[in-house]
């Protein structure tokens, strides 16, 4: 097999995931009654409006809410796809990106000028929209990729698949200077960066500091004048890499939707700087002038006359020539922009935007690459001569709902591939964030104790006495599982009782000591039933595992949800998208399940036994709630 036959059965895999998706939500979204659509997490319908306005850059956004009673979970979340339809009259859609979500309000960024007609005096509904364009990009990329001819890119195509050896790094430059606070791991990381000729990979496993690592590497190919796009699967990944650029004064520019930046990134988006861009007076003169014109030509729209229609032709051909000289001095001062940033920072997707067509880059950073899918990472690594793959391949994988494109390999992503063949990886080895105690399972499990602690985390606890593990057991409590009333999702009543009491408890003993707590489940379900149950704290997050990626708080509760007589575990076999959940705590973890179901797995029994051994294991009758 080459590059090529293997590209071209990836864009086959490819193929069947979007066929899946199409078919998925094809189904559900025109064959079932919205009561089902509902309980699918597809829509929220109805919903009021609330409010509609123009956001920054002229932009439409509609605010609406659905009532306060119980709704299953949904897929919507910040730069979702969807449709804003009207409950009257389902024909009457707009497009739209989540720009934000609440528990029961949405903002929705519309794409297009205009707010939808009498928006506030008609009832509206919501629903998730096929993302057709993030195929569309993905197959063309491939396509590109498949027929490179003979040069530097189709040579970088085959190094980064292992079908050509990579090419020896150059010297680290003596006159650049990485900051003393890195590790020797972080500052090894740097320097391969610096050094690489073609392709590298940055393993960076949970709390050890990848970002600060990519930070200095990228702040330091600036000031070699190198040019660097720097790209994620997520929005929220790609801003919280730009918001750590522009900290360490790396002139970085955000290139996508204001509706899917978090507002924090606004002052670096490429919309913001043009506002402020010294073009920007003149071409608002010109599109005020063109909009005279357009007036002046509909004030002899009703004249019949020969002199009337040449008038209005003239001032029509003039509106015509003014916004065009506007567009072009306005794509003038962005392409200025854009030149003089040290890294454009994007989405993988959103790297095939028309403002970057014509742009190519010495280096591409792929952050988060083991959350990507391999033909998203294409679109971007055709615009470099180098490629810094960065992530955790024993984290969450890339999402594929195609469960024969996931068997033939589509859920692979390309940062596990380079890593397993053994070259040019860079193992970030020392964590900031856990307990020592709370790392070692993952630890021994994943990363064949090959990280370690820093001191200043390594005995962090709450309190001196106070264990940073536990493991409650509600086995033999009759704690069983229970299906949601609308959908397939799971929910644990038991569990949240002692979830609940216990962390009652913690907050009664610690309460001053506790800055931040995260409930976690790999069940949406239990997820929206615990929410209610909770008590009024700023302080607490509940999230699904796949949600809280990427965060830390000091206290982390995880219900597993899972107990029944046939030990079926589920999501729960996913052991990556565990070691995301194990390694969100700094300070105490605690773990809810049911032993008796969980215990016959390979996995949960070495988890067991390392509780054990850490006289961490506690029964739920020990809290009283049974």
């Amino acid at each position: 097999m080459d590059a090529a036959l293997a590209l071209g059965r990836l864009a086959e895999w490819l193929q069947l995931e979007k066929a899946e998706e199409e078919r998925r939500l094809a189904s559900i979204l025109r064959e079932r009654p919205v009561k089902e659509r509902r309980a699918a997490g597809l829509c929220w319908h109805p919903v009021k409006p609330v409010n509609d306005r123009f956001a920054f850059g002229g932009q439409p956004v509609v605010e609406i809410a659905r009532d306060q009673g119980d709704h299953p979970v949904h897929e919507m979340y910040r730069g979702t796809p969807v449709f804003l339809y009207s409950t009257r009259d389902e024909s009457e859609r707009y497009k739209g990106t989540v720009a934000s979500l609440q528990q029961h309000q949405m903002e929705i960024a519309l794409h297009g000028d205009d707010l939808p007609e009498d928006f506030r005096e008609k009832e509206w509904g919501v629903e998730v929209r096929f993302d057709d364009k993030t195929f569309f990009e993905m197959e063309r990329a491939l396509n590109v990729a498949i027929n490179l001819e003979a040069g530097r890119q189709r040579t970088l195509r085959d190094q980064l698949l292992g079908f050509k050896t990579l090419e020896d790094p150059e010297p680290f430059p003596t006159h650049l200077t990485i900051d003393p606070r890195l590790n020797d791991s972080q500052q090894s990381a740097v320097r391969a960066i610096i050094c690489s000729r073609d392709a590298l990979a940055i393993h960076g496993p949970p709390g050890t500091g990848k970002t600060t690592t990519l930070s200095e590497a990228i702040r330091l190919l600036a000031a070699e004048g190198k040019k660097v796009l720097v790209c994620a699967p997520s929005n929220t990944a790609v801003d919280h890499l730009t918001l750590k650029l522009t900290a360490t004064g790396v002139n970085a520019v955000r290139v996508g939707r204001l509706g899917r930046m978090d507002q924090d990134v606004f002052p670096s988006a490429l919309e913001v700087q043009l506002e402020d861009a010294s073009e920007m007076k003149a071409v608002k003169n010109l599109r005020k002038r063109a909009k005279d014109a357009e007036k002046e030509a509909e004030r002899h729209r009703r004249s019949f006359g020969a002199a009337e229609r040449e008038e209005r032709n003239t001032a029509r051909k003039a509106a015509r020539e003014l916004r065009k000289e506007a567009l072009e001095m306005e794509r003038y001062a962005e392409q200025r922009i854009l030149e003089s940033a040290d890294a454009i920072t994007c989405t993988l997707v959103g790297s095939s935007d028309i403002r970057l067509r014509k742009h190519r880059f010495d280096v591409v950073v792929i952050d988060e690459a083991g959350q990507a899918l391999e033909p998203a990472c294409w679109i971007a690594m055709l615009k470099a001569q180098r490629v810094v793959l960065a992530g955790d391949p024993l984290q969450l994988p890339p999402t594929v709902k195609s469960t024969e494109a996931a068997s033939q390999g589509l859920s692979v992503s390309l940062l596990e591939k380079f890593v397993s063949r053994g070259e040019a990886t860079i193992l970030l080895n020392v964590q900031y964030r856990m307990n020592a105690q709370i790392m070692g399972f993952s630890n021994e499990w994943f990363y064949q104790n090959a990280l370690k602690a820093h001191e200043k985390v390594a005995s962090g606890a709450l309190r001196r006495e106070e264990k940073p593990l536990e493991f409650i057991d509600t086995a033999g409590c009759g704690f069983e599982e229970k299906k949601e009333k609308e959908g397939s999702s799971l929910h644990n009543p038991g569990e949240i009782s002692t979830l609940i009491a216990h962390l009652n408890s913690l907050l009664a003993a610690d309460d001053r000591q506790i800055r931040s707590i995260g409930v976690i489940s790999p069940y949406r379900a239990q997820v929206e039933a615990i929410k209610p149950s909770l008590p009024v704290d700023s302080r607490i997050v509940v999230q699904t595992i796949d949600g809280f990626q990427g965060q830390e708080r000091d206290v982390v509760y995880i219900s597993l949800v899972r107990s029944n007589d046939r030990g079926q575990l589920g999501f729960l076999k996913d052991y990556r998208r565990m070691n995301v959940a194990m390694t969100r705590a700094q300070r105490k973890l605690i773990v809810i399940g049911d032993s008796a179901t969980l215990g016959n797995d390979s996995f949960y029994e070495a988890f067991l036994k390392y509780c054990e051994r850490h006289d961490a294991y506690h029964s739920a009758w020990e809290l009283g709630v049974v």
